[in-house]
């Protein structure tokens, strides 16, 4: 049987939030990027965290969304500003090196698979705004839903 528990994890936004299921529990921590300067050459990078419990022998994959601005696309996600008339892309991997899209594991994006064992483990979602956007100045956030399959 599949079971699917969704934790949503909120960019810019001071928030972490936990779903709890008969085999898995899953946590997020938010990701903040900070400011971003539009002339700089350089990417801004942050990470969050997902903390998953399952139970011993529980197989399990995670999955990231396109989050609520993207167009049902991972290349790339997209922020949107306060005012809703800016969007600035931004992505996040399942790698540190930032290569490997965390995405459905379609379109060459990857998951996360792992088979629980009573105790936490901890994920690392890697994220990345390019540089060089030019966008208007403004604060800009998105939702991305984590999927956890079992």
């Amino acid at each position: 049987m599949r079971w699917i528990s969704i934790v949503l994890m909120v960019f810019l936004i001071a928030y972490g939030g936990t779903a709890y299921c008969e085999s898995c529990a899953v946590t997020t921590t938010s990701a903040s990027f900070g400011g971003y300067d539009m002339l700089a050459s350089a990417p801004v990078d942050t990470a969050a965290e997902i903390s998953i419990t399952c139970d011993p022998g529980i197989a399990y994959n995670v999955i990231l969304d396109t989050g609520q601005n993207s167009i049902q696309d991972f290349h790339p996600r997209r922020m949107r500003s306060l005012t809703g008339d800016s969007t600035l892309d931004y992505n996040f991997y399942r790698d540190a090196a930032r290569t490997e899209i965390w995405g459905d594991g379609v379109g060459n994006t990857f998951t996360f698979t792992g088979v629980g064992n009573g105790g936490t483990e901890i994920l690392r979602a890697y994220g990345r705004i390019p540089a060089l956007q030019n966008v208007r100045a403004d604060s800009y956030s998105d939702s991305i839903a984590v999927i956890v399959e079992w």
